[in-house]
């Protein structure tokens, strides 16, 4: 899976893997929640998540989150 974030393209073994590195690039960036990209992240050419700020994913994007959306992962219990 893979997702693009300030021009570059992260490759990740899994959603584990993923939620760390856009962790890590959030982090590197100093950006807070009101400026930071949220990608989408893809596999085999579809859609297969979203990142929250917080770096956990989810099957819609964020302006589509209801109260009882699940996240795909959850990085506070991975």
């Amino acid at each position: 899976m893979t997702f693009q974030l300030f021009g570059k393209t992260y490759t990740a073994a899994d959603f584990a893997d993923a939620s760390a590195q856009f962790s890590a690039a959030r982090d590197k960036s100093g950006r807070g929640s009101s400026t930071m990209p949220l990608p989408a992240i893809m596999q085999d050419g579809k859609v297969v998540g979203h990142f929250s700020y917080n770096g956990r994913i989810w099957p819609q994007p964020s302006h589509l989150w209801m109260p009882n959306s699940q996240p795909i992962y959850d990085n506070r219990v991975n």
